[in-house]
């Protein structure tokens, strides 16, 4: 079967399917998906596959509240990449050598702690600020010996 991401118009039935299933099975008053969720859900790239979708559903259906979904599609971590990569280098001509690029991440890392005042994990903490994985950040900050 081919990917999601190459199945645009079953993205909108199959979130509308999944958002019910969660919804009953949880004994949730009916929501419905809007034309902006849908055009969210369409925007993404899908880089894994209908159980993705799936689990991105069941989130907004457990973390809604009322007749409000709170749909969260994650961040492509590559485009982002991508495009902090474009501005750093559109702003800066002088070229990094590798200990220059891991300080600037050092830094970075630890500018991003202090102001979650050191928090890692959850909603306003380093990892989230950052873009990454909370588990990543602390092998981050264990690789580059990060002491608060």
């Amino acid at each position: 079967m081919p990917p999601l991401r190459e199945r645009q118009a079953d993205i909108a039935p199959l979130a509308d399917h999944f958002l019910k299933r969660a919804l009953k099975n949880m004994n949730l008053p009916e929501i419905n998906l809007t034309m902006g969720h849908i055009e969210k859900l369409e925007s993404y790239d899908w880089p894994g596959n209908c159980r993705e979708l799936q689990n991105i559903i069941e989130r907004a259906a457990i973390t809604s509240r009322g007749q409000r979904l709170n749909l969260e599609i994650p961040s492509d971590p590559k485009s982002q990449e991508k495009e902090v990569n474009e501005k750093f280098l559109l702003s800066n001509s002088k070229i990094f050598t590798e200990d220059e690029l891991l300080k600037l991440q050092k830094d970075n890392t630890i500018k991003a702690l202090e102001h979650c005042q050191w928090k890692v994990y959850g909603a306003g903490g380093a990892a989230e600020l950052l873009g990454i994985k909370p588990t990543t950040l602390n092998t981050r900050i264990k690789k580059m010996q990060i002491r608060k």
